[in-house]
């Protein structure tokens, strides 16, 4: 038989036979087998639970649910030596004993039998979790629960606290879920073929534990399943795009009509899975669809498919629906704004090839051949199956891709997104409000936050932490498709679940409590705003998903009309929103005492169109619009709505211009990953727009100003005084000479909370340096520089590190005073520097002067052209060389035109005679690299030249502060841009800010001796080892600076 014939014959099996020899049977058909058995380990739960749990008292087994368990059964276990076996195509031998309890290096494989067959993902994932923590070494779990089988596979890891532990309790598990054994979807087929020994070794070689651990992650990881599932969706958007050319000559409209019909039916796929769509008996209900229309002469497009958007967009009657079942079926009524009618898809001149609808819903289509799942995963527990959030991340790249092959690495990672929220619901809950009361203090809010425990709360509290939650109000000004908006609302909602009582509730119907929950954050607490309508379409369509998750009704409720609260348009054009309108210059003046009446009657109208469906859907939405356009029109000019310049406090009135008295007026938390676009970019893409952002925002005024900073401004503007911002954003802002005007911005604007300096490969293709800023608003700007403290977090991850808990951001972290890092003046933000550093930088700098006032220091020349020989009286060597420390490579000789023809010309001075010269790319050990020179050449920009002047002291002395350890770290500290993963390196400014110690003409001959060896033994070896003249140095820079 063939892999997947035993795999299914194993699934089979698995139905009704018994469990430990089932599923070693099961394993065995993926390839994996070991004698390492207990045999005579008896397989009723209470046994197999009290034999494995001895030693481990404070385990609860309510946790392992083992009451709801029918039988367990340990099938074996797997170490290197099984491995070793299985890679040689041997079968195990007893030779290699029996289990071992301390073989860290191995894998267990248990076998849970459930009652019932409905289990939760989260269920699954805790008894999974519980039962890890019985054992030294990652057991994977097998659960059969009624006809279905679920595969649980953890990721243990070392402790970064304390190597001798793993971590369990906050570790990922990957779930491969609901496998019918007697009709398997061919996905799960797929997956299980994919976790095969003989398919992961595959190219690999696998003959350890680890080897075999590390591929099984890999090929239960959703980030492989989203980029696999990304690539193929893109192909067929863009070839179904491709096919339309013509009836759509303009590309964006092109993809968004092409979105549209993709959003619609792999929004109905997911429907599918609730069991709420079929046509002819059969559930899979677009396959089915398409296979009926395929075989008639009704075809799918256009025929059915709009009878089909009509009917789940319009409420009709049993009559009309009996006409209509032969066409579509049963189908439910859905609402929402996604199935509104569009005349384009009525059009007769649109035509779809039928190879875009078998690629897509047919039996071997995309749709068909991955699993689908209306549950989001979290961080920590994760689902082997397509998601909303894996859609929204699909799509979100589809709103940057320019061709078919683009990645689609840009997105968020899930750890990061629940860290920001989760800060930004800290600092909400324990920041003032207008009473002055605090809500909150900081460690309950923690507690109740990050650990979902609420028992050091009074009752009191908890009242006033479920009001405030019920209040508040998030907006993301760059929501692309929602990642944020969707991050918010889970927090939200398992909050509100926590805080639940008889009197903490939204609905009285036990059964429709955590519909009504969720629909409650998403009409009353998330706000977005993004410039791409196929974003914003992205958005409402996962908050439409996440809605169906817990609509557990025979038919779903109507989805909520959502375009005015997640909206398109430019969230930086419009006017300054936290200015107050002057009432007395609006048009024809709308009095301030009627603005209360317009807004109450705005807001009511919008909750009444939000749920409305039906006829009177269009009535209400007229009224609304009507009225929206009478206050639009006297605050602008004008009733008509333009996305071009949003204006916050008009489109969002509830938020900016409710009463005074009720609220502040501006959001609790913005949360954001802005578009990171230069000043250049920019300037290519639209010169007027850099001139309205120079006009109208602060943060513009520096040299290497980014699009980045004019949102940081923006946020800030949008948030009532107290209120959370919560951003990631470039790095390179903290320090870079450009942005001057963005760090004082901030520094005088918020109270920053906390610094995350994030590992390189955050977005994986991306090669951008990240960091995370959480901060406040402050009511009242400081001066500057700034001196009122201000107490922040700083963390700093290794560029390799990975992220995968919460201990991961607590562990490591440092506080500093902020107000500390600009005593003398400067403006950098030091988040690579604790309290200690900084006062170590501090005693550096009152004892050094900088390099700049001691020497003349220049880049090199940007040259168009070099050439082998000299061709006239105006060419200079040229250097093509390498500038190591202490070391020149001069390189091929080659000749430059040193005349007008450069395009930033420097003195002739600068590239003769004795000189240093400092790389600006530093070393991958993250030092300087800076060398002597008196040959004739002339470099380039990448290089800068340091010169000696009259009065200034001797140049090798100064060469040998530059290359002391002391000063690679005082720079590191200082520099953001010098910890890059991609080109390293130090920029001119930074160079002339090099703090140079005072020495003596003694202590100054001493440092130029030893200077002078190593620069001889260079010269006659590159490879010399000059480590004890270089020791030497260091010793002596450090006592220079601190005595």
């Amino acid at each position: 038989m063939s892999r997947k014939e035993d795999i299914l014959t194993a699934l089979r099996d698995l139905n009704d036979q018994d469990l430990r020899t089932a599923g070693a049977a099961l394993f065995d058909a993926l390839g994996y087998r070991s004698t390492r058995t207990f045999e005579d380990l008896p397989t009723d739960p209470t046994s197999f639970w009290d034999f494995f749990s001895q030693g481990h008292s404070d385990l609860d087994p309510g946790k392992a649910e083992i009451e709801r368990w029918r039988g367990a059964a340990f099938l074996f276990q797997l170490t290197d030596a099984e491995v070793h076996d299985l890679a040689k195509a041997r079968e195990a031998t007893k030779e290699h004993g029996d289990y071992e309890e301390s073989e860290i290096e191995s894998f267990l494989f248990l076998a849970i039998d459930l009652e019932g067959e409905q289990w939760t993902r989260t269920r699954l994932a805790q008894i999974t979790r519980t039962l890890n923590r019985l054992f030294l070494m990652p057991a994977i779990v097998l659960f059969r629960h009624g006809g279905l089988a679920s595969l649980a596979v953890i990721d243990r890891r070392q402790s970064k606290v304390d190597a001798a532990k793993d971590v369990i309790l906050a570790k990922k598990i990957a779930i491969v879920k609901d496998i019918r054994l007697a009709k398997p979807h061919r996905a799960h087929i797929d997956i299980l073929e994919r976790l095969t020994f003989a398919n992961l070794n595959r190219g690999r070689n696998i003959t350890t534990f680890r080897a075999l651990y590390d591929a099984w992650l890999a090929a239960c990881s959703v980030e492989t399943l989203t980029k696999e599932f990304f690539t193929k969706l893109s192909e067929l958007f863009f070839d179904t795009s491709d096919s339309v050319a013509t009836r759509f000559p303009d590309e964006n409209e092109r993809r968004l009509f092409v979105q549209t019909l993709f959003n619609r039916l792999i929004f109905l796929r997911f429907v599918e899975e609730k069991g709420w769509m079929r046509i002819d008996g059969r559930y899979d209900y677009l396959q089915a669809l398409w296979e009926k229309a395929r075989d008639s002469n009704q075809p799918l497009w256009p025929t059915r498919l709009n009878a089909l958007f009509g009917a789940v967009n319009h409420p009709i009657s049993d009559k009309v629906h009996e006409v209509a079942k032969p066409i579509i079926g049963t189908v439910p009524y859905l609402n929402g704004g996604l199935f509104e009618d569009d005349s384009r898809f009525a059009d007769p001149t649109v035509q779809f090839p039928d190879v875009v609808f078998d690629r897509l819903v047919g039996a071997e289509g995309l749709l068909y051949r991955y699993l689908f799942t209306v549950e989001e995963s979290t961080p920590l527990d994760v689902q082997v199956a397509v998601d909303p959030e894996i859609l929204g991340k699909i799509f979100e790249q589809l709103t940057i891709a320019t061709k078919r092959h683009d990645t689609g690495s840009y997105y968020t990672p899930r750890e990061i997104v629940q860290f920001m929220c989760r800060e930004a619901l800290v600092g909400y809950l324990t920041s003032p409000r207008p009473s002055g009361v605090r809500e909150l203090p900081e460690a309950k809010a923690r507690a109740l936050v990050y650990d979902h425990d609420d028992s050091t709360l009074t009752n009191q509290e908890g009242n006033q932490a479920f009001e405030a939650l019920k209040a508040i109000k998030v907006v993301d000004p760059a929501c692309g498709s929602g990642a944020y908006l969707l991050g918010m609302l889970q927090e939200l909602y398992a909050l509100f679940e926590k805080l639940r009582r008889s009197d903490r509730k939204f609905s009285d119907d036990p059964a429709k409590e955590a519909h009504e929950r969720k629909l409650w954050i998403i009409e009353n607490n998330i706000y977005g705003v993004d410039l791409q309508a196929f974003a914003t379409n992205t958005a409402m369509l996962r908050l439409w998903l996440t809605l169906l998750v817990e609509d557990s009704g025979e038919t779903p409720q109507p989805l909520p009309n959502l375009e005015y609260k997640i909206e398109t348009g430019d969230s930086l054009l419009g006017p300054d929103p936290s200015q107050p309108i002057d009432w007395s210059k609006v048009q024809r003046g709308l009095d301030f005492e009627g603005l209360d009446e317009t807004v109450d009657a705005l807001r009511k109208l919008r909750a009444n169109y939000q749920d409305s469906h039906g006829p009177a859907k269009a009535e209400v939405k007229a009224k609304f619009e009507a009225k929206l356009a009478e206050l639009r029109e006297k605050v602008t000019g004008s009733p008509i709505k333009n996305s071009a310049n949003f204006h916050w406090q008009v489109e969002f009135f509830d938020v900016f211009l409710d009463d005074p008295n009720t609220r502040q007026p501006g959001f609790d938390v913005v949360i954001m990953n802005p578009p990171y676009v230069s000043r250049n970019v920019l300037r290519r893409q639209s010169a007027e727009i850099v001139r309205i952002l120079q006009s109208n925002y602060e943060t513009t005024s520096g040299r290497d100003f980014d699009l980045f900073g004019c949102f940081i401004e923006r946020g800030v503007e949008m948030l009532r005084p107290q209120a959370m911002l919560t951003l990631i954003v470039a790095s390179g802002w903290y320090s870079g000479s450009g942005f001057s005007a963005l760090r004082r911005f901030v520094a005088s604007k918020t109270d920053p909370r906390f610094f995350v300096n994030l590992p390189y490969d955050i977005f994986a293709a991306a090669w951008v340096d990240t960091t995370i800023l959480i901060a406040s608003r402050r009511a009242t700007p400081t001066g500057w520089p700034r001196e009122s403290s201000c107490l922040a977090r700083l963390r700093n991850f290794e560029k390799r590190e990975k992220i995968a808990a919460r201990e991961d951001f607590e562990r490591g972290s440092a506080t500093v005073d902020v107000a500390s890092w600009f005593s003398t003046g400067e403006d950098l933000f030091l988040t690579r520097a604790d309290s200690s550093v900084i006062s170590r930088i501090r005693k550096i700098e009152q004892s050094a002067r900088r390099l700049g006032d001691l020497s003349d220091i220049q880049r090199g020349v940007t040259p168009f052209s070099l050439t082998n020989k000299p061709t006239g009286t105006q060419f200079r060597p040229a250097f093509e060389g390498t500038v190591r420390r202490y070391s020149l490579d001069r390189g091929p000789i080659r000749f430059i035109a040193f005349d007008d023809t450069l395009a930033e010309p420097k003195p002739e001075r600068y590239f003769m005679g004795p000189r240093i010269l400092l790389r600006e790319l530093i070393s991958r050990q993250f030092r300087l690299q800076a060398t002597y020179a008196e040959e004739e050449f002339v470099t380039n920009k990448s290089m800068q030249t340091i010169l000696p002047i009259p009065g200034g002291p001797p140049l090798k002395f100064l060469l040998a502060c530059i290359n002391s350890s002391l000063m690679s770290w005082i720079f590191l500290q200082r520099s953001n841009v010098a910890h890059r993963d991609d080109f390293p390196k130090i920029v001119l400014k930074e160079t002339r800010d090099l703090p140079i110690p005072s020495a003596s003409t003694e202590e100054q001959t001493k440092l130029e001796s030893l200077v002078d060896r190593i620069l001889y033994a260079k010269t006659a070896d590159p490879a010399a080892d000059v480590s004890e003249y270089e020791a030497e140095i260091d010793a002596i820079v450090e006592r220079l600076y601190f005595g």
